[in-house]
């Protein structure tokens, strides 16, 4: 899949501010995500703005809005609601009368299917008309929000689904680290022909006591894969989804026993969501 499919979205709403009186204005900009961990299926927001602290010349700025995918490629989004290609930077609009714009929200849309997994950073950018944004010399104010996408924990009813989707190949828990609502999996397995699949998998509340632990089962679907190297992967989960079921208001963390597919043993120390 193509990072700019990935960017459907609308400029309609930033584009109006280029219609407003000229003003003098002194400013920075902000830009600010709606999450820190999204998975596929989420929506993605997007807000900006642009602050006034004092009067100044009239300033005038070409700005960029870009996003920086896990693989370090840049996608600009254009004034004609299209996007870049792979590091071509292309700015959203050009020689804009710099004014006081309170927060608003550039983009909205769901993330779809098929999104590559790992961390990515957007960045606003205002930048020296007819320059390289690509120097940060020419750059006159700038904002960036950082964010990761991660496999969103599969959530299973009833037991024999949950047998029917469990793989038991063997792989080997390292290390495991919750980081808001970012579930990070170290793990070491053999193989190196085919890519091998991870699954989170969450079971039915058998059972479940009110103050956790919750159980997860981490699956390993090898894809029959006869190789030997040894492999370590880190693993993202998306455990925000856990919102639906357990109340952190009540300012109890829920701790998360992580089992390994035909393990008798849960990772310890085993970590805990919602510190």
């Amino acid at each position: 899949m193509l990072y700019k499919d990935l960017l459907k979205y609308t400029v309609t709403t930033f584009l109006v501010i280029v219609l407003l009186p000229l003003e003098a204005t002194a400013f920075g900009v902000s830009l600010e995500l709606n999450r820190e961990t999204f998975s596929p299926g989420a929506v993605m927001e997007v807000t900006a703005g642009v602050s006034k602290p004092g009067s100044i010349a009239p300033v005038k700025a070409d700005v960029y809005l870009a996003v920086v995918t896990p693989d370090s490629i840049i996608y600009c989004l254009k004034g004609d609601s299209s996007v870049s290609g792979p590091n071509e930077l292309s700015p959203l609009i050009e020689n804009w009368a710099v004014k006081e714009i309170p927060p608003l929200t550039l983009l909205s849309f769901e993330l779809p299917a098929g999104t590559p997994m790992g961390p990515y950073t957007w960045y606003l950018v205002l930048c020296r008309p007819g320059t390289n944004m690509g120097e940060t010399a020419n750059w006159l104010a700038s904002a960036m929000s950082s964010l990761t996408v991660a496999k969103p924990v599969i959530l299973v009813d009833d037991v024999k689904e949950l047998e029917s989707i469990v793989y038991k190949d063997p792989a080997k828990i390292d290390s495991v680290e919750v980081n808001g609502d970012l579930l990070k999996i170290k793990v070491t397995y053999t193989g190196g022909c085919v890519k091998h699949d991870f699954e989170l998998i969450r079971p039915p509340e058998i059972g479940f006591a009110p103050d956790g632990p919750q159980d997860l089962t981490l699956s390993h679907d090898s894809k029959s894969d006869g190789c030997n190297e040894v492999i370590t992967q880190e693993l993202l989960f998306d455990i925000s989804s856990f919102d639906n079921f357990w109340d952190l208001s009540q300012n109890m963390p829920l701790r998360l026993w992580i089992w390994a597919s035909g393990s008798d043993k849960h990772f310890e120390p085993a970590p805990y969501w919602g510190n």
